[in-house]
């Protein structure tokens, strides 16, 4: 039966038909109510896992040092939005904030929260220097009524 062959090639047009790629005009049926059955029975510990997850997240968020570098964001932990990189080590670290006192940034600690900004009358400028090799800025106008709580001070508002 070699030139009269039917089904799939394999593995690809077995992968295809499955999810529905490619030529095949639509994802299997029978694939899509076991990926919905598995999604289904498994969702629970997804939720549990990700409930504890954001547990530990607030409670390093309370214990540890971090960065105000959005006024609009609650602060953020060193290694916050980083997936394929490690943040900077405190030697690194160390580098980062000489360069920062250089360029004439100064650091405003409250309590564990730490935002090096530099002074201007109309915008805050804020330096993130979390990711090694380079120092991101953002630059926000002073009037922003957007702030988060806990940024008012450095956004210029009464935090009153």
């Amino acid at each position: 039966m070699m030139g009269n062959q039917h089904g799939f090639a394999l593995p690809e047009g077995l992968r295809r038909h499955l999810i529905g790629w490619g030529g095949a005009a639509r994802q299997c049926d029978v694939f899509k109510t076991l990926l919905w059955m598995a999604r289904d029975y498994l969702r629970p510990k997804f939720d549990e896992e990700q409930r504890r997850k954001h547990e530990a997240h607030a409670i390093r968020r309370q214990t540890e040092r971090v960065f105000l570098v959005d006024p609009t964001k609650p602060p953020a932990l060193i290694d916050d939005g980083f997936y394929s990189e490690e943040p900077r080590n405190p030697e690194q670290m160390a580098a980062a904030e000489e360069r920062l006192r250089v360029l004439g940034f100064e650091f405003d600690r409250r309590d564990n929260v730490i935002a090096y900004r530099l002074p201007h009358p109309e915008f805050v400028i804020l330096a993130d220097p979390r990711r090694p090799k380079s120092i991101n800025f953002g630059v926000f106008h002073r009037l922003a009524p957007r702030c988060s709580r806990r940024a008012e001070v450095w956004c210029g508002h009464d935090a009153g």
